[in-house]
Parts: structure tokens; sequence; C-alpha cells
């Protein structure tokens, strides 16, 4: 996906208020599976909350990972799969994803452990 690419399905959200879209990978799974359909709705930094499931622009590529903490300019997302951090800019979030959400267990072990 191109930076331009990104641009129009970000204004194609912000004009119909939700999108659909088939995405692969597997940071997030077993909440979201590969090739799973995720539904996506706007959101704005002041909306987001800690274990919110986002869809971020990173490196020509759509990716979904949950909201670990919120800063002033960015939030710090984390995959269900694999170590480390993302600083997300806000102006790189597609948005929140409506169709999926964490189980409270994951939430409870993810705040206890990682």
């Amino acid at each position: 996906m191109t930076p331009s690419e990104f641009q129009s399905l970000r204004k194609d959200l912000n004009t119909f208020g939700a999108l659909k879209l088939i995405l692969g990978g597997q940071s997030m799974s077993p909440a979201i599976k590969d090739c799973e359909a995720v539904a996506f709705v706007p959101v704005e930094p002041r909306q987001l909350r800690k274990f919110d499931i986002v869809a971020f622009y990173d490196r020509n590529s759509l990716v979904c990972h949950y909201v670990n903490a919120i800063k002033s300019e960015h939030c710090v997302c984390k995959s269900l799969q694999f170590p480390g951090e993302d600083l997300v800019p806000f102006e790189m979030l597609l948005g929140r994803v409506s169709s999926h959400r964490l189980a409270w267990w994951r939430k409870l072990f993810l705040g206890l452990f990682r």
C-alpha cells in the first residue's frame, strides 16, 4: 500500500463512516485471524482507550495492533504475537476495529504480564 492509497482509504472511512477489509497477517491472532474480514470506524485520538484494536499505516502496509498507551502525539501499540511496541503517530491511524475486541481475560493477562 502506498501513502496515497492509505490517505484515500482514510478519506473513504471518514466519508462513509465504516469500512470492511480483508487483512492478512498473524500479529493479532487469535483475536483476528489471517485473511479475516475486519470492520473499521473512524476514531479521534481523544476517543482511544487502552486495549482498543486499531489499524495504522506502517512501512507500506496496514497493520492492526492493540493500544497499550496513549500519549500526547502518538499511541503505543502492540501485537498479540510478537514482542516490541509501535509508536504510532495519530496521523498514521486509519481507525478503530469495530468487528473484533479483546476478551476480558486477555486484557487482564496483557495488563498483568506485558
